[in-house]
């Protein structure tokens, strides 16, 4: 069995810096920074639920756009938990190594393997250089669906204006002011947001799946983020086509329609692109 020249001791191990593209500086968002943040706005949503009838009556307006901003802070906070619990796992492996340094088993090719292949992961974190921009972006789509799922879907005026995108051509030949506009734009809204909610219960099981086996890139959350915005626009597209095949859509059939083309908007894109060309 081929040898080789043991490794630097334990302690040299953890003073090494970081390699070429690896983790970086670190950053001001550290794991206890985040998760005393996590737990404050767990508690605060938590006390608004319980005892927020008892605000005063100008916290009562306030009350519902303060917990669609603390559920959207969760949601776009959960993938960085994950990232978090990746580096915490390759620490400790990397640990468990460098205690063996001393010992004749650091003299093998397989030691070397071991170690190299764990210096050569690269967690998804917001601390490294090549995950932070993507992971933001997605953190930012997140947000700004998820507040305008929980908040938006209140401001009347966004259903009652004719929208190209919400509204298509079933509300052209409408005057302003129909209820039948409000009516047809909620429901494509309600479509809008199950995608939502369809895209990113996809895209967290495919996430934890994907950074369990060390398969995660930089990349994967540009992909994810263009999911989650597409999904949207395929499920608007859908509701227009469905709503002139089968003028009587039932609520039912819509948000079932926007959930499943929140878990794979590609595979209802492919289905539209080939009825129009058929």
């Amino acid at each position: 069995m081929p040898t080789y020249d043991p490794p630097p001791p334990a302690d040299a191990i953890h003073a090494s810096p970081a390699p070429p593209g690896g983790e970086g500086p670190a950053s001001p968002l550290t794991k206890p920074t985040l998760a005393t943040l996590i737990i404050a706005i767990v508690a605060i949503a938590a006390a608004l639920a319980v005892y927020g009838d008892r605000l005063p009556p100008r916290w009562e307006k306030a009350l519902a756009p303060l917990m669609a901003i603390a559920v959207a802070t969760m949601l776009a906070s959960f993938p960085l938990i994950i990232g978090f619990v990746q580096a915490t796992s390759k620490a400790r492996q990397r640990a468990k190594l460098a205690g063996l340094a001393g010992r004749p088993v650091a003299k093998t090719a397989y030691y070397a393997a071991a170690l190299a292949a764990l210096y050569s992961l690269r967690p998804a974190t917001v601390t490294s250089e090549d995950y932070r921009m993507p992971m933001s972006g997605f953190c930012i789509t997140v947000v700004i669906c998820s507040l305008a799922v929980f908040i938006a879907y209140d401001v009347e005026s966004i259903h009652s204006s004719k929208s190209i995108v919400l509204g298509g051509m079933d509300v052209v030949a409408k005057t302003a002011g129909d209820p039948e506009i409000t009516r047809y734009q909620s429901g494509t809204f309600t479509c809008i947001a199950y995608a939502f909610v369809g895209a990113y219960v996809c895209i967290i099981s495919r996430l934890l799946s994907r950074i369990n086996n060390n398969d995660i890139y930089p990349i994967s959350f540009h992909f994810y983020s263009a999911w989650i915005i597409s999904a949207g626009l395929v499920a608007a597209v859908l509701r227009h086509v469905m709503h002139l095949l089968f003028s009587d859509t039932r609520p039912d059939t819509v948000i079932l329609l926007g959930f499943a083309t929140g878990l794979s908007p590609n595979l209802f894109l492919v289905a539209i692109a080939r009825r129009a060309f058929n």
